[in-house]
């Protein structure tokens, strides 16, 4: 004897949607003070390779103060702030993509949280569990805000900016290293590396902080409508997408 499973509840997420694009802005401003702090540290540590003739005592200490005082802590604060707000949004999406469509999600309701500590299944398995929710979301018709393409625009500048932190600093190093001239002063060749990697994966970070606004926006606002079509909240958040035909006044 078979046995049907119920649907799981939906809960509107529009709080915690709000919460996490708040932190998400908050990254965004981070993000832009790292790589302007990074671009300076760049700077410096280029007239130091090449003109240290040129580079005073004073920016020197400017650049050590930035990279053992400052920079160390700011990336891991706002990761943890924004994580813990944003990987339950993306586990409550995931459960009301489910009682939209019971029984059709392709992946398991756990990796929609471990599938961000898991390693190497953290390159993939949130891409296919934000796909389960952008089908599972999905309306009847034409009028979807979550699209593929936001979905996958958004994973791709997240890896390319989680990769630019793990992997870049240690190629450039070797690169800058390699060309080098021997009286070069080493440390200010691996502080350089490392801070043109920062900057590069900064603005990896910047777009990937709009492109979760984005997504986060779009999923809530299309889940809502969902759920007021389906009668599971109320009638009057149905305005957001009207019925074909039907204008906003009218819905």
């Amino acid at each position: 004897m078979s046995t049907t499973l119920p649907a799981k509840p939906y809960r509107d997420a529009r709080l915690l949607a709000t919460v996490t694009v708040a932190l998400l802005c908050l990254a965004f401003a981070c993000d832009i003070a790292n790589v302007v702090m990074n671009l300076h540290i760049a700077s410096v540590t280029d007239a130091m390779i090449h003109r240290p003739s040129t580079v005073t005592s004073a920016e020197i200490r400017g650049v050590d103060r930035l990279r053992h005082d400052v920079l160390p802590w700011l990336t891991p604060a706002q990761l943890a702030a924004v994580a813990v707000p944003f990987v339950a949004l993306f586990r409550r999406s995931r459960l009301n993509a489910e009682s939209f469509a019971p029984g059709a999600m392709k992946v398991a309701e756990g990796w929609a949280v471990g599938g961000w500590v898991v390693p190497v299944a953290a390159l993939w398995m949130p891409l296919r569990v934000a796909h389960d929710i952008r089908r599972g979301s999905a309306l009847p018709d034409s009028r979807n805000l979550v699209t593929a393409v936001l979905v996958n625009s958004w994973w791709a500048l997240w890896l390319g900016n989680s990769l630019g932190v793990a992997v870049l600093p240690t190629i450039l190093d070797g690169v800058l290293l390699d060309r080098a001239d021997y009286d070069t002063d080493v440390a200010a060749v691996s502080a350089h590396a490392y801070a043109v990697a920062d900057v590069v994966s900064g603005v990896f970070g910047l777009l990937a902080a709009i492109a979760a606004v984005l997504v986060v926006h779009a999923v809530t606002v299309q889940q809502r409508a969902r759920a007021a079509a389906g009668g599971l909240v109320s009638p009057q958040v149905a305005h957001v997408f009207p019925a074909p035909g039907q204008d906003i006044a009218g819905a």
